[in-house]
């Protein structure tokens, strides 16, 4: 009664259980689907249960057992984590979390893009051609993050901080009125 219709509705789409709603929809439609998928959907179901705050760091496989999810092959496998860094911040430490660290990154992504495709950094040919490669091994990187998790293996996961790091200086260098004006 206190939240308006229009955020009502918006809130009920980005919902947890309005995706797993649409997931299920999908299931039946098409048939079964793979086990990262599956790991997603289950995920899911958790998060809804304590959207807002979450279970806490680590929980995710005592979770996971708990609920009675498991992911048969040739014998029961325990999975670790959520295979993807937005549902697993969201069930460790709350969607308000995972929303806030999810549109640092996109916007960090919509700025560099920004700053180093539309020729804002044109000032040195060899500079341009590093920002494009450094923003496209960051966003591989990120991409990557949405299908498995890599932050038990420290190279991948410091590598993808520096990358996301790199971005940040690309966009201040490039917003730079000294460097803009003596072409350095």
């Amino acid at each position: 009664p206190f939240i308006p219709e229009q955020l009502s509705n918006f809130l009920k789409i980005i919902s947890p259980n309005f995706a797993l709603q649409k997931y299920s929809e999908y299931l039946t439609t098409y048939g079964t689907l793979s086990p990262r998928v599956k790991i997603f959907l289950n995920s899911l179901q958790i998060i809804s249960k304590r959207p807002l705050l979450g279970w806490g760091a680590f929980s995710f496989p005592i979770l996971f057992y708990m609920n009675g999810f498991f992911i048969k092959a040739e014998k029961e496998v325990l999975i670790q984590h959520s295979h993807n860094l937005i549902l697993q911040t969201a069930l460790d430490y709350g969607s308000i979390v995972s929303i806030m660290i999810t549109l640092v990154i996109f916007v960090l992504f919509i700025k560099s893009g920004r700053s180093i495709f539309n020729n804002k950094c044109s000032f040195d040919l060899y500079v341009n051609r590093l920002n494009k490669a450094w923003f496209l091994a960051a966003m591989t990187i990120v991409i990557n993050q949405l299908f498995d998790l890599t932050f038990y293996d420290i190279r991948i996961n410091l590598s993808g901080w520096i990358l996301l790091a790199g971005l940040r200086v690309i966009i201040r260098e490039n917003d730079n009125p000294i460097i803009k004006n003596k072409g350095l």
